[in-house]
This record gives C-alpha cells, structure tokens and sequence, in this order.
C-alpha cells in the first residue's frame, strides 16, 4: 500500500484498488482486536480512509483509535493519531480546527521529551494545512521549520518530503 504525493501535496496511492484492498484487510483483521492493537489498526485505518478520500469514515475510524487511547499511556500513538485526525479535518477542509489542532501538537512536542522527535511532523502539517488555505508564506515558514528537524534527524525521505513541499510552494 505505498503512495505518493501529487501537487497539491496530498498522499496518492500507487495503485488505487490495492490501496482500497488492504484497507478492507485491516478492517478485517482489526476486528479481532484489543486494546492498543485495536487503536493502531483503527488509527492506520483511519489514515487510509483519508488517503483514499472516505474522510467521513476516517474520523470515525481516527476517533475510536482515540477513545481507546484514552484508556493507555501510550503517548506517541496518540499524538500520532491526532496528527492524523488533524489531517482528516484539513482535507474536509476544516481548516481552523486542523491549525489549533497542529499548533497544539507542536505545543506538546516541545513540552515532553518523549514526544520531540516527532515536532517536524506538526510543522510539516501545519505548512500543508497553511499550503491548502493558499498562505504559503505561513506554509514555508512551516515547511522550513520541519526540514531543520528532519535534517537533524538524518531521516532522508522526510528530508525529501520537506524539500518537496518547498519547492511546490
């Protein structure tokens, strides 16, 4: 299930009926699940509905990783399901709630060392977000911030990533 992302800096899948068929897989299998199981499956399902464009069924999906969640004090996931759930309402065009959404993830990066490493990908979000309302010059700022991040990182495809929505913008 591998994408790429098009102009408008959005993920596409490679091939749009495998895409759809591993997402019926996980959905799937996810139903056998428990716990944070569950909530990773339901979240990277979530993830998947966005990519194909059912952003309906990604909240829901996005929101019951998040019900879950709240049960366990599994941080990363959480930010990274709300990452995701950000995303879900930016491509619904939900614009305002996906910045205070992105600016509250980028407040919890900073503020617990467990979560920093992943503050290029709220950056980076938040610049597609800034990219999509058509302020890119709020978006390279955020794009600019993520690819410092990433090049710290030394992680070669966010770095490209970043790179990318830069030159787009």
């Amino acid at each position: 299930m591998e994408y790429h992302f098009d102009a408008s800096l959005r993920e596409v899948p490679e091939n749009l009926h495998d895409f759809k068929n591993g997402t019926q897989v996980l959905i799937i299998e996810c139903e056998k699940l428990h716990g944070l199981a569950k909530a990773r499956a339901l979240s990277k399902i979530g993830a998947n509905q966005r990519i194909i464009g059912c952003l309906d069924e990604s909240l829901q999906y996005l929101l019951k990783a998040k019900k879950i969640l709240q049960q366990f004090p599994e941080y990363r996931l959480s930010f990274i399901n709300d990452l995701r759930i950000a995303q879900s309402l930016q491509f619904g065009q939900n614009f305002e709630q996906a910045e205070e959404l992105y600016q509250a993830l980028q407040l919890k990066a900073v503020s617990d060392p467990q979560l920093l490493d992943l503050l290029d990908y709220a950056h980076q979000h938040l610049g597609k977000n800034h990219f999509d309302t058509g302020a890119y010059d709020l978006a390279l700022i955020e794009f600019e911030k993520a690819l410092k991040l990433r090049l710290a990182k030394e992680d070669h495809a966010l770095i490209k990533s970043s790179e990318h929505a830069i030159a787009k913008t």
